[in-house]
């Protein structure tokens, strides 16, 4: 994979980082990764215009693939969701108090 398609070069601590830190569920959708759902953590605030924050545990959230391009970044890679994770908790409290 060209480090440059994915919008910059990742630190070293990424792979890490990520293990630590992607949970085993969409935090959207709330459907469990597996290999035909794979998982993504997406940032929340851009790695390429905010490197500082790539390891940033508060400026990650894990998703589904579907789900990262719908909300994370509203249909389209060129935009995102600063409220992303306030979103989840909405939708996660959504699921458990419906009726």
């Amino acid at each position: 994979i060209d480090p440059g398609a994915l919008g910059g070069k990742r630190s070293s601590g990424w792979a890490s980082f990520r293990r630590i830190y992607i949970k085993d569920f969409c935090e959207l959708c709330e459907i469990k990764g597996g290999i035909l759902k794979p998982l993504e953590l997406h940032h929340i605030k851009r790695f390429t215009d905010n490197p500082e924050l790539e390891l940033d545990p508060d400026n990650v959230i894990t998703v589904c693939r579907p789900c990262h391009l719908r909300f994370c970044h509203l249909g389209s890679f060129q935009s995102y969701c600063l409220d992303i994770k306030e979103l989840a908790r909405e939708w996660q409290e959504r699921r458990r108090d419906r009726p």
